[in-house]
């Protein structure tokens, strides 16, 4: 039996920073673009809570395409090893 087929690439692990920049362009824009602003400390908590929701769901999305990514992996792992006998 050969090596494992590969992994399909899969995106990387999303943090915070991650979301602010491919989402909204930066921080400024994520809280603007819930009606908040960055001058008012009340309105950054309310952000803070905001983004981390957004980085649960994220990171529950991007635990699944792993996942997804292992399961298709081994699945061609087994048709190589089944086309070899």
């Amino acid at each position: 039996m050969g090596p494992p087929a590969a992994v399909p690439l899969t995106r990387s692990r999303p943090t915070r920073n991650s979301i602010i920049q491919s989402a909204f362009g930066g921080y400024n824009s994520f809280l603007l673009s819930y009606g908040l602003r960055s001058h008012n400390m009340e309105d950054c908590e309310k952000g803070e809570k905001i983004l981390d929701m957004l980085l649960e769901g994220e990171i529950e999305t991007w635990e699944e395409e792993q996942r997804e990514a292992q399961r298709y992996a081994e699945r061609e792992a087994q048709r190589a090893a089944e086309a070899q006998q």
